[in-house]
């Protein structure tokens, strides 16, 4: 059979159908394949369903009231279908005039529940209900046969008693008991005031037989435009009747719901309860119905809108239902926020708080312009779906609008407390206004539900490292990759808002954290970024929560050394010409003292005069190079080392910028024997140094014992000439040297005559040598701080004191009496301390070391103090019995003091103790102590002009220390590494002084004659001036480094309470006095404590000087001095950058 197609053509139907809908067009397809099928298998029955299928669509569409301009003047009764309810005439006016009624049954499915029960929605472009005109779903409800509602339904009556109201929106009213039965239960409320769709529940039938009314019934108006009520729409319930003597309950009013673009009229909106009939026993009153009645754009209804109970005489009324409107819904907020509880700090979508109370803010707006507002909130976690009904409601209303355009000012606001920890939640708001209008809901975040909006994170539980560890880098550089923790709590969510505690605990000199944040940020990150220390080797950062699992995450880092900076050499003391050199070792360090462990090259190697490094000397030092190889971490030894002339000798290594130089080798043609052929010396005796043992005693292999209160006098050779560099003093090796209790080694007295020495400057001065003896200028300051060899110079009448050495490889130097190198004084000025100089493995005893001035009696100058040096291995040995000696000069052990004048408190300048711990210091970078026993006359100790690096510079009871020349540098490597006392010693440096950031000067008075250098970068480095101990900081306006261009910056300066910050202006001398200036200090934070000051004192113009002056009368300046005229007044009161004047000194005859 072949297949066929036809097509039916609907147009003509549809016109006579003109309520049908677009839908209807869409299944002229469906009917077009119907018939296809049919003629495919030759069906009838397939035909029958087409049309059976088509009878119904078209009759859920076909809306039953005539258009406009028809007007409904009679009774049309609309039941709704057994599908949705649907009433579609969306494309159609509506008119119901006077004497029309339209009336909305319902559908009911009898099954217990209101589920499947419903009245009508009626769609229409535009519906008007002119006066007389209804609309209405009187008692179209449930009927007393009915209980489909359970709560609604009213219990049945016995004997006489009325029957009592249904419930609905409000409940029913209780009827009048007999003298016998009490009055049944009323019916309660049931429904959703928000979608009043329920039909309403009828009363109960009195005891007699009176019937209960039947409940309202439901009606949904959805306008596409424009509602006028000037009748009625109503969804009431019905009156109970009366029988015999009782009448039945009244029916609950039923639903309303009606949406519309503007609704106007004065007519009136009813979903009332019904009453009941008047008898002896009265039912109760119906209670009333719901009623929702919103508009979009415009409110001009002025009827009523009512939902009251049913009223009766005698019984119990009805209660009230539930009214929403008539309003227009309030505007669809689009500004939604979340912050803490502060108020302050937003929460963006997704992000954490580790707080449990959350603001919810949004905007808020009304057409209603007089209507106030609250922001409704439906909060949930996720997982657990909108309801679309608010678990928070603001608490009052605010006025309209509501524009959250500073938000969480101006905006709708709900704080939500208690929120459960640990958990993650979506929530959307709307708006509600004051006649119960509710915008639609608006989500917040514009993500998927199941994404989380907030997380209120659960109390920190647990800490953990994400990156940043095992990192290498270069010492005191940042490391590339920060430091990250993360801190969750019990469930794992990340908490934010934690404060993590970060410590350096291995910092290795100057670890520090920078930038980043201890606090957890929203995904419980904690982050910072770490500067390497200075030291290479191994730093450590610490990131811990009190209580955390995890707790403390530990974060370690390799800190590689710097570029090649210098080299340190170590080499013997002595060596024979020609002869190999004992081990010669070469170590390479980085500009931070770390061994540069990587280091590779070849440095060369050359014989230098010991008085001037950049002077090479003639004679032949082989080999002439070291290598380097990775292998040697750093350090090299060389054991072939010879050198080939008679000489005093240190030796250079130099690769590029990069050097070093050696000890001084004292390089003979042959070694003194000891004099002593046992070592022990029980008798007093003396060992002359001569050109032929060239002062060096080589005992070796013995053991020196100074016992017996006997004194070893050493003499050093002084040839008499004016070229003090070959003169030299006593050099003693040994095994070990013990010098027992009241014995002595001493050359007291043994250094230069006097009137002679490179530290006597003339006729009138003591003799000078680490310190300036009274009297004295700078340039006679002489020697080394390291290697101190020279003679104490001598005074006009005495001499100084000699030169000491002790040389002991691998044994001990035990000093339980007293190594002495003072210089002479007495009734003339006197002489300088010597040296001494103590080289052991083992350092060790209980008696003294000293190099003091001569001091003098009556009005003669005292000297100088000397130099001392001890470097040792090992401070003591317990095992032998070997007490650590106290090489800390305010402990009286040790002292190199300028002499005493018995003459107007003169004294001699201190002289210096330098102490290197061998193996443990940077060689050359150990500690140095200048102390002056509390008597001074303000003469320094002194060094000369060089490059300088101690780990600790202590300057104490007045002892004064001057660094000379302009090229000087004087390096402290340790931001503590500077200290004093209460008398603050000054220090005063004419070159550069070079010092961590961050320095505190405590007990010391930092006088920058030249350059200051914190930290490499001044100006973005901090000092602190005196926060424990008395210490003062000078700066002046004029040095070589400073001129009116380039003045003074830091990053802070803090004057604490015990310091001094004293500001030195600049003045040329001449009569001149425009190029003279103040200091400027330009810092980003200047902190003064109390008792702290920052002091311009006295250094304005001296006498007789300045603008102001006026010979006879005080000086000017802001204001007039005391007998000067006005004209002595000058300067700017702007810009104050003048030095004052100051007054005239009288001489003596004219007081």
């Amino acid at each position: 059979m072949s297949q066929k197609r036809f097509k039916v053509q609907l147009d003509p139907l549809i016109q006579r159908l003109p309520g049908l809908t677009k839908r209807t067009r869409q299944f002229e397809t469906f009917i077009y394949l119907t018939l296809i099928a049919f003629v495919a298998v030759g069906s009838l029955f397939a035909l029958l369903s087409m049309f059976r299928f088509f009878q119904r669509i078209a009759a859920e569409q076909v809306c039953p009231l005539p258009a406009a301009p028809a007007v409904i003047t009679s009774q049309i009764v609309v039941t709704p279908d057994g599908d949705d309810g649907v009433i579609n005439c969306e494309t159609l006016d509506i008119i119901i005039g006077n004497g029309g009624e339209v009336i909305i049954s319902s559908f009911v499915t009898e099954n217990g529940s209101t589920s499947g029960d419903w009245g009508g929605t009626l769609r229409v472009s535009n519906l008007t209900i002119e006066p007389g005109g209804v609309l209405h779903a009187d008692g179209m409800g449930y009927t007393d046969a009915q209980s489909e509602a359970a709560n609604g339904t009213p219990d049945a009556a016995s004997g006489q008693t009325g029957g009592s109201g249904g419930g609905h929106g409000g409940a029913g009213g209780e009827g009048n008991a007999d003298q016998t039965n009490p009055a049944s239960a009323p019916g309660l409320p049931y429904g959703n005031a928000e979608e009043p769709l329920t039909l309403g529940s009828a009363g109960s039938d009195a005891g007699e037989g009176g019937a209960g009314g039947a409940g309202g019934g439901a009606i949904r108006l959805e306008v596409s435009g424009n509602l006028v009520i000037n009748g009625r729409i109503s969804a009431n319930g019905l009156a109970g009747t009366a029988s015999a003597n009782g009448s039945g309950g009244g029916g609950a009013g039923g639903s309303i719901w009606i949406e519309a673009q503007t609704f106007s009229g004065g007519g009136t909106v009813e979903a009332n309860g019904g009453g009941a009939e008047n008898a002896t026993y009265q039912g109760g009153g119906g209670g009333g119905g719901r009623l929702r009645m919103f508009c979009i754009s415009d409110n001009d209804f002025t009827g009523s809108a009512t939902v009251t109970g049913g009223q009766t005489e005698s019984s119990q009324d009805g209660g009230t239902g539930s009214r929403l409107g008539p309003t227009c819904r309030p505007d669809t907020p689009t500004i939604l926020k979340q912050f803490r509880s502060n108020n302050t700090t937003e929460i963006l979508v997704g992000q954490a708080t580790s707080e449990n109370t959350v603001v919810f803010a949004a905007d808020m707006s009304d057409i209603d312009a007089g209507e106030t507002l609250a922001l409704q909130l439906e909060v949930r976690p996720i997982g657990t779906p909108f309801t679309n009904v608010p678990t928070h409601t603001q608490a009052n209303n605010q006025a309209n609008p509501q524009t959250c355009l500073t938000p969480p000012g101006n905006c709708g606001r709900i704080t939500v407390t208690g929120m459960t920890r640990s958990t993650e939640y979506h929530w959307q708001v709307r708006v509600r206004d004051s006649k119960g209008g509710f915008s639609t809901w608006a989500s917040f975040g514009g993500n998927a539900e199941t994404d989380r909006d907030v997380l209120v994170a659960g109390l920190a539980a647990n800490i953990s490292l994400v990156s940043g560890n095992s990192q290498t880098g270069t010492v005191f550089t940042a490391l590339a990759d920060p430091l990250v923790v993360l801190v969750t709590d019990s469930s794992g969510f990340p908490v934010p808002g934690y404060n993590v505690t970060w410590s350096v605990t291995q910092g290795q000199n100057g670890g520090v954290l920078t930038s980043g944040s201890s606090t957890t940020d929203q995904n419980g990150i904690s982050t910072r970024t770490y500067s390497l220390g200075r030291i290479a080797g191994t730093n450590r950062v610490r990131a811990s929560g009190s209580g955390l699992s995890g707790s403390p995450v530990e974060f370690t880092f390799t800190a590689t050394p710097d570029a090649i900076s210098y080299f340190t050499i170590t080499a013997p003391q002595i060596a024979l010409v020609s002869a190999s050199m004992d081990t010669v070792t070469v170590t390479a360090y980085d500009q931070y003292n770390n061994v540069k462990t990587d280091y590779s090259g070849s440095p060369s190697l050359t014989a230098v005069d010991p008085a001037d490094t950049n002077a090479a000397l003639g004679g032949t030092l082989s080999p002439s190079s070291v290598t380097f190889s990775p292998a040697d971490n750093g350090i090299k030894s060389i054991n072939n080392l010879s050198y080939d002339t008679e000489a005093s000798i240190k030796i250079r290594v130099l690769d590029g910028v990069a050097a070093g130089y050696s000890n001084t080798v004292a390089v003979v043609t042959a070694l003194g024997s000891c004099p002593d052929p046992d070592g022990l010396i029980d008798l007093n005796q003396t060992w002359t140094a001569d050109t032929n043992n060239q002062g060096i005693f080589d005992c070796r292999g013995l053991d020196i014992l100074v016992t017996n209160s006997a004194v070893l006098t050493v003499r050093p050779f002084e040839n008499g000439n004016t070229n003090y560099t070959d003169d030299f003093g006593v050099t003693i090796l040994a095994d070990n040297i013990r010098i027992d209790t009241g014995a002595a080694i001493a050359a007291n007295s043994n250094g230069y005559r006097a009137d002679r020495g490179p530290g006597y400057s003339g006729s009138g001065t003591g003799g000078s040598y680490g310190g300036r003896a009274f009297g004295a200028g700078t340039t006679t300051i002489n020697g080394s701080v390291y290697e101190p060899v020279n003679l104490g110079s001598g005074g006009d009448e005495f001499a100084g004191g000699g030169s000491i050495k002790l040389v002991v490889d691998n044994g001990y130097v035990d000093v339980n009496g007293s190594i002495q190198a003072h210089g002479t004084g007495g009734a003339g000025d006197a002489g300088s301390g010597g040296s001494i100089w103590v080289i052991t493995d083992v350092l060790g005893g209980t008696g003294s070391i000293a190099a003091n001035g001569g001091s003098t009696s009556g009005a003669f100058r005292p000297g100088g103090g000397g130099r001392i040096a001890l470097y040792f291995e090992q401070n003591g040995d317990t095992g032998a019995g070997i007490t650590a000696f106290d090489y800390n000069p305010a402990n009286s052990r040790i002292a190199a003091v300028g002499g005493r004048g018995n003459f107007g408190g003169w004294w001699g300048g201190p002289g210096t103790i330098y102490v290197e711990q061998t193996g443990v210091d940077v060689s050359t970078q150990g500690s140095l102590f200048v102390d002056q026993q509390n008597n001074s006359a303000g003469y320094q100790a002194g060094l000369l002009e060089g490059d300088y690096r101690f780990k600790l510079l202590s300057l104490t009871r007045q002892g004064h220390l001057m660094v000379l020349g302009n090229a000087s540098t004087l390096t402290i490597t340790d931001s503590s590494g500077l200290t004093g006392d209460t008398t603050a010693p000054i220090l005063l440096n004419y070159g550069t002084f070079i010092a961590p950031d961050g320095l505190e000067i405590n007990g010391v008075t930092v006088d920058i004659n030249g350059e200051i250098d914190l930290g490499g970068d001044t100006s973005n480095s901090s000092v602190t001036v005196g926060n424990s101990v008395n210490a003062g900081l000078r700066l002046r306006a004029s040095t070589w480094a400073h001129d009116q261009n380039y003045q003074y910056q830091f990053e802070s300066v803090h004057v604490a309470s015990k310091g001094v910050l004293e500001l030195i202006s600049a003045q040329n001398g001449n009569t001149n006095y425009t190029d003279d200036w103040g200091l400027v200090l330009t810092a980003d934070d200047i902190t003064v404590d109390a008792g702290g000051r920052i002091s311009a004192d006295g250094y304005g113009h001296p006498a007789n000087r300045g603008q102001g002056f006026v010979s006879g009368g005080g000086g000017s300046y802001g204001g007039q001095g005391f007998a000067s005229g006005i004209t002595s007044t000058y300067g700017d009161v702007y810009q104050r950058r003048s030095l004052a004047a100051a007054p005239r000194v009288l001489q003596e005859e004219e007081q």
